[in-house]
C-alpha cells in the first residue's frame, strides 16, 4: 500500500515538474526580449 501510494505521488510531481519546465520554456523567450 505505502509503495503504491509513494509510485503515485512520484509520478504527479514528474507531471507537475515537466509543466513548470514547459511553462518556464514558453516563457523564456518572452523574458529574454
Amino acid at each position: 500500500m505505502g509503495n503504491g501510494y509513494k509510485q503515485q505521488e512520484d509520478t504527479e510531481f514528474a507531471t507537475l515538474r515537466r509543466n513548470y519546465r514547459d511553462y518556464l520554456l514558453g516563457k523564456m523567450p518572452l523574458d529574454m526580449h
